[in-house]
């Protein structure tokens, strides 16, 4: 081993960490010699992300002994029956929530993250907590008290801003202290697998309504079915809402058609599914009326983002949205959509703020539409063509 000192190895094993960020890398490098223990053992940083997916104490000791006075971030897997096995892990992590930041809890259904938010939490004060992301493997077979769901967790998270939940179920105003922290500013709700686009639209309407702060909201889902009319839904004003990240179509459409929010400036769309979504007339209209509501609620939106997006009437619907649309429209990236060389070309008026346009597997598109759209564009438009910035 070459004789470098030990601030070199330092800025070394930082490196590696920051590259290969694995439950591996850091025994790895202790086990590879003495120096090697030494040095690594001296860096804090090296130990504050713990992932814990066996009831073994001792790892997660020498992480948090290893770690200073650092935040910790807490990644812990909990599958199966092994949560009852995980009582000492829990009632550790407890005793240094004072020290966490990120907490994320893998569980096999709602009961197990109950109890180990419960175990964790304990009602006691959270200083430093920014993120809490909840994912389950499995539905459960009970049927939940809304009064019961997260009840229990920390008596304050003065710093908690990201909440990540899975879609069912979801807390309830009036019994879970936790959605009114003021501090939470950006919501995730995952509807994927187990849940295929089952939910229950109340309670995640209640949620944002909830959230008085909330700057973004993600919903990733892999339903395609939608009301479309929605009218029996209630609206929901969010006025410091900046930030939307949808699947659609689906609910995640269903949902963002009842929300209001008129400081909204950046909008994506994904269709992407794990399977071939089958486009027909009706799903392309939702998104198509679902664009049209925040072109008229939502008059500051700068950037849109649409992945594998299929409309009907895509010759007029695509210069509608890069021309009338949006008057603020700086940013426009399609990925996989059905955008054609006609309409490029066929594309005149522009939003006065449109700087930028990305396209990235069009088929639709070849050199020549998107010069004849460049050639008619000001000095310092940018397009961008499958990562390659174009030249006029």
């Amino acid at each position: 081993m070459p004789d470098l000192p030990p601030e070199l190895w330092t800025t070394i094993f930082r490196q590696l960490v920051a590259v290969d960020n694995t439950a591996l890398c850091r025994p790895r490098i202790l086990l590879t010699n003495r120096t090697w223990y030494q040095v690594a053992t001296s860096i804090y940083d090296l130990w504050t992300r713990i992932e814990i997916t066996t009831p073994h104490i001792a790892q997660v000791q020498f992480y948090i002994s290893h770690s200073g006075a650092l935040p910790l971030d807490i990644h812990l897997t909990v599958l199966g029956s092994m949560v009852q096995d995980m009582h000492p892990v829990a009632r550790l992590i407890a005793s240094h929530l004072h020290r966490i930041r990120l907490l994320e809890l893998h569980v096999q259904q709602h009961e197990d993250a109950e109890h180990l938010v419960q175990e964790i939490g304990r009602d006691q004060p959270a200083p430093l907590l920014e993120v809490l992301s909840i994912s389950l493997r499995a539905l459960s077979p009970w049927v939940f008290s809304d009064s019961l769901v997260y009840r229990t967790t920390f008596s304050s998270a003065p710093r908690l801003a990201h909440l990540i939940l899975p879609v069912y179920p979801l807390p309830r105003k009036r019994s879970c202290a936790l959605i009114h922290f003021p501090s939470l500013t950006h919501l995730t709700l995952d509807a994927r697998s187990p849940f295929h686009g089952q939910l229950n639209p109340e309670m995640v309407f209640e949620l944002l309504g909830a959230l008085v702060n909330l700057e973004s909201f993600t919903f990733k889902s892999t339903d395609t079915c939608s009301y479309f009319n929605t009218s029996g839904f209630p609206l929901v004003e969010s006025k410091r809402l900046r930030s939307v990240d949808i699947s659609a179509p689906g609910w995640g459409l269903d949902i963002l058609a009842r929300i209001v929010a008129p400081s909204l400036q950046n909008v994506c769309f994904d269709t992407r599914r794990d399977g071939v979504l089958m486009w027909s007339d009706v799903l392309a209209l939702g998104i198509s009326d679902a664009l049209r509501l925040l072109s008229e609620r939502s008059p500051s939106v700068t950037h849109v983002e649409l992945y594998a997006v299929k409309f009907s009437y895509h010759h007029w619907r695509y210069p509608w949205l890069l021309g009338e649309a949006f008057p603020l429209l700086q940013v426009l990236k399609l990925d996989d959509t059905d955008i054609t060389d006609a309409v490029l070309e066929r594309t005149s008026q522009t939003s006065p703020h449109f700087r930028r346009l990305e396209l990235r597997g069009c088929p639709g598109v070849t050199e020549g539409g998107w010069l004849s759209f460049l050639s008619r564009r000001d000095e310092d438009f940018e397009l961008v063509v499958d990562g390659r910035t174009i030249s006029r």
